[in-house]
């Protein structure tokens, strides 16, 4: 398995001495004493440098300092400051050599930048500076001193435990399975009210049928991921009969819910073009559930994610 962005990432990573983590698809390690890892934003062609990093106390606060380093350096956006944590953000070039380029030149200035402002690697954790590492904790990267590390897995492993001793309540997740998917229903409902369909509203559709079964189940395990599944088919279906109902009452002046009940009258006795509706139907499926099924898939990794706790 390789780094996505490769092409890019590898070359910057032996330029600044960092290291490659396939599984994350970031480069990190430590450049000039400063620990921090870069990727690319999924939804974005933006790439992020992350640090987490504490300053001494001085005339000028750390924030105001961080601010500043945007408007030194070239290409430098940011930052996005959820402390101790820090994150900048440096926009891809044109071609790829300039982004290489581009990203290599950005990342050492801004490295010179905080080391001559005097910012030293912090514990996210537990608020200790000196020496930390990127690791992986409850699905997601962190900054942690050794002693961080340990007490921050000792947490991560209680919590899933803690997890896993639940009792599933089926019942009770197929409730709030379908009490998400009405959300997300909705959501495909408006849209295509407006001639559209949009795999945003299958991703709202996943997430909110997902997290509706596992808040009333108490837990998500493979049978609830596949009732999720078969809601959100079957929602679909009923999302794009009430689209059709409520353009049929509009134009015949009748009742949304009439008009509901006589979708299957209407389309046995010709009233409605099959081929215009499975038409609409299919593109529901392809972008609305489709983006619904790739939610899941992506929810479903992250949490197994949960379970893992390392040091890249």
């Amino acid at each position: 398995m390789a780094i996505k962005n490769a092409e890019i990432l590898v070359p910057v990573a032996e330029a600044l001495g960092l290291n490659v983590d396939e599984e994350e698809n970031v480069i990190f390690g430590q450049n000039d004493g400063l620990t921090l890892y870069i990727n690319k934003n999924s939804s974005a062609n933006i790439y992020q440098i992350h640090f987490c990093l504490k300053k001494e106390d001085g005339v000028e606060t750390s924030k105001d300092i961080l601010k500043n380093a945007s408007k030194t350096i070239k290409h430098l956006m940011g930052p996005t400051i959820n402390e101790p944590v820090i994150m900048y953000s440096v926009k891809a070039g044109m071609t790829k050599e300039k982004t290489k380029d581009r990203l290599i030149t950005v990342s050492q200035e801004l490295i010179a930048y905080l080391k001559e402002h005097h910012f030293q690697n912090v514990c996210e954790k537990i608020g200790l500076t000196g020496h930390t590492d990127v690791c992986q904790v409850k699905g997601g990267l962190h900054f942690l001193s050794p002693k961080g590390f340990e007490d921050f897995s000792f947490e991560a492993n209680t919590e899933n435990q803690l997890y896993d001793g639940q009792k599933e309540n089926v019942g009770a997740g197929i409730i709030g399975a379908l009490l998400g998917s009405l959300v997300g229903s909705l959501a495909v409902l408006l849209v295509g009210q407006m001639g559209y369909v949009s795999v945003w509203t299958g991703i709202a559709m996943g997430v909110c049928t997902l997290k509706g079964y596992e808040l009333l189940a108490k837990k998500l395990s493979r049978k609830g991921v596949v009732f999720s599944v078969v809601i959100i088919l079957v929602m679909t279906f009923i999302a794009n009969q009430f689209d059709w109902a409520l353009t049929i009452a509009r134009q015949a002046n009748v009742n949304v819910f009439d008009a509901f009940q006589a979708m299957g009258t209407l389309m046995s006795e010709g009233y409605i073009d099959m081929g215009v509706y499975y038409g609409n139907l299919a593109l529901l499926y392809l972008f609305s559930a489709g983006g619904a099924l790739l939610m899941i898939w992506e929810m479903v990794a992250r949490n197994k994610k949960r379970y893992v706790s390392r040091k890249l």
